[in-house]
């Protein structure tokens, strides 16, 4: 269908389907074909490994119209990565979002990812990568290539293995002029109050443009409302919502955040 001349199929969702490799080898067929106009393209859990990276890595050379991949809930893991970077590396790659949520991916995916993101060719603006072990030094390496901050606006780190460790290189990505990221999910990772408190250094930077900032279970405190709060007193035409669920923070703290979002001052909308 996808090789069809009068087809006009722009999405494709085959989630949670037994595909396999070899259902992606036949699809990346018709996927490559010149007349294929397919933009979106869903493959979540459909029991894909390492092999089906390397056809769609093909793919993302001969299909410039493909600008949406998910492959999130499939075993990929670093070698898939490895395969699939060959694709995002080539310059003829239009891909926009990439989703990779729970694909068994760890510290070596980063490089690749991070090389990607680097090139001036990247036209990536969203990135998922949550619910995957990265730790601290994988997050490092990805950040060789994103602290340009270029093109990516949404990155998802849910999840991820992240300490506060991690905190001063986002703080200093989000301070850049060239920042972009308007969309950060930092959700189920350790940060915890010294985390938040190098963050912060990043937020009131008037160079940060982020809009929606999700901290969802980082074992923060009542210690960190303030210090959010003076960031977003700091820096206060952009950040509209703000995520803090699972954390002990009591309902009586968040009173300040309460006077923000009464404030036409402040673009703060939504407190959770």
């Amino acid at each position: 269908m996808l090789s069809m001349g009068e087809t006009h199929l722009r999405e494709l969702d085959l989630s949670y389907n037994s595909i396999t490799n070899d259902g992606v080898k036949e699809l990346v067929e018709g996927l490559s074909h010149p007349s294929s106009r397919l933009k979106c393209l869903r493959l979540q859990g459909c029991g894909l490994s390492a092999p089906a990276c390397k056809y769609l890595s093909a793919a993302m050379k001969r299909a410039p119209k493909l600008v949406e991949l998910d492959l999130s809930c499939n075993d990929i893991g670093d070698e898939g990565l490895q395969n699939l970077s060959c694709g995002l590396k080539d310059p003829s790659c239009r891909l926009e979002g990439l989703r990779m949520n729970h694909c068994g991916l760890t510290r070596p995916s980063c490089a690749g990812i991070g090389e990607a993101l680097g090139l001036e060719s990247s036209v990536l603006w969203e990135l998922n990568l949550g619910n995957n072990a990265l730790s601290d030094e994988g997050f490092q390496l990805l950040c060789e290539g994103i602290r340009k901050w270029a093109t990516l606006t949404h990155l998802n780190l849910s999840h991820c293995c992240l300490s506060d460790e991690c905190c001063d290189e986002l703080a200093s990505g989000l301070a850049s002029s060239d920042s972009r990221i308007s969309e950060l999910d930092l959700s189920g990772n350790e940060l915890q109050d010294r985390g938040v408190k190098k963050l912060c250094v990043g937020l009131k930077s008037r160079s940060c443009t982020l809009i929606s900032l999700a901290l969802r279970c980082c074992e923060l405190t009542s210690k960190s409302v303030p210090v959010l709060a003076a960031a977003l007193k700091s820096n206060p035409q952009y950040l509209t919502e703000l995520h803090l669920i699972g954390n002990s923070i009591e309902d009586s703290d968040i009173g300040v955040f309460l006077e923000l979002i009464k404030n036409q001052k402040y673009a703060l909308e939504m407190i959770e």
